[in-house]
């Protein structure tokens, strides 16, 4: 007696998890992401990608469905770090501004694309590719209350 164990496309396609990558609205850290969104839809996974608003047409290509986050870096701000003379200091203001402080503003946005999923598929995994500097992952593995609907956190694999 043989079983038959093919699985037809449609059901491997729902029995894969959804994969989410979340990323800083920032090109350097936005473009090398690109690729695996390509790979991942191409071997029939659900892709969502949160980036910034300028990548949706990059996003779009690679397959994946595209959640928008605000770029929350300024001119001005993108200015003012050039004028700190001492490297040291202009880093850690960089790091501080541009990745540390825009946590809040990032939690919220993935908290939001992770109830949605939820919402519309209530048995499928959820795996969170993140670039690092994205940080809105940050608060939940450090124990903020969990997004509705999950009971842990998501796998979460970071990039850097």
């Amino acid at each position: 007696m043989t079983i038959d164990t093919k699985v037809t496309p449609s059901e491997d396609h729902c029995s894969k998890p959804l994969i989410v990558i979340a990323c800083t609205t920032i090109i350097g850290h936005t473009l090398p992401l690109l690729p695996h969104a390509t790979a991942l839809t191409k071997q029939g996974f659900d892709v969502s990608f949160i980036g910034g608003q300028e990548f949706k047409a990059l996003v779009r290509k690679t397959g994946a469905t595209f959640y928008p986050i605000k770029n929350l870096y300024s001119p001005e701000s993108l200015d003012y770090v050039k004028t700190i003379p001492d490297r040291i200091a202009r880093t850690v203001w960089s790091l501080k501004t541009y990745f540390v402080d825009m946590t809040a503003s990032r939690m919220k946005s993935l908290q939001a694309v992770l109830e949605t999923l939820r919402e519309k598929h209530p048995n499928r995994e959820v795996i969170l590719i993140q670039e690092l500097g994205y940080m809105g992952t940050w608060p939940f593995l450090l124990g903020a209350p969990l997004p509705r609907g999950y009971e842990r956190f998501p796998k979460t694999l970071t990039f850097s």
